[in-house]
C-alpha cells in the first residue's frame, strides 16, 4: 500500500490497476511508449504469430493438430480485429487451463467496459 501524508491527514491507498504505484502511461498519449506499443508493436507481433501459425498449419496432417491451429489462428484474428477496432475488453475464453477464472475476475473488477487499447495501454 502507498501512504500519503499531509499536515492533517495520513491515509492509505490500495495499489491496483486503476491506482498504480506510479503514474501509468496511457495509450491515448500520442507520443508515449504505450501508444506506440498498442498501435504498432502488438499488431506487428500478432500478425507475425498468425503468419507463423498459418505456415505451421500448412505442414500438419494430424487432425487434432490442424483443428488446434485453426482455432488458434481464428482467436488471434479476432484479437487483431479487437486491437485495430478498439473493441471492448471481454473475458478470456475458458479452455479449462490454468487461471482463466482468476484473470476474468480481475478483468471484471478493474476493466469493465474499457476498450482493449485503453486497458492494456494503461499498464505500460
Amino acid at each position: 500500500m502507498r501512504t500519503f501524508s499531509s499536515s492533517k491527514h495520513s491515509y492509505f491507498l490500495k495499489v491496483n490497476p486503476n491506482n498504480p504505484p506510479w503514474p501509468a502511461y496511457r495509450g491515448y498519449h500520442e507520443y508515449s511508449f504505450a501508444h506506440a506499443t498498442m498501435q504498432s508493436r502488438l499488431p506487428t507481433i500478432l500478425g507475425k504469430a498468425i503468419e507463423d501459425a498459418t505456415r505451421t498449419l500448412n505442414t500438419q496432417s494430424a487432425e487434432d493438430h490442424v483443428v488446434d491451429l485453426v482455432q488458434c489462428i481464428e482467436r488471434m484474428g479476432e484479437l487483431m480485429t479487437d486491437l485495430s477496432g478498439n473493441a471492448k475488453l471481454r473475458p478470456i475464453i475458458d479452455d479449462d487451463e490454468a487461471d482463466v477464472a482468476l484473470w476474468n475476475k480481475e478483468i471484471a473488477k478493474y476493466f469493465q467496459g474499457m476498450s482493449v487499447n485503453m486497458s492494456i495501454a494503461n499498464h505500460y
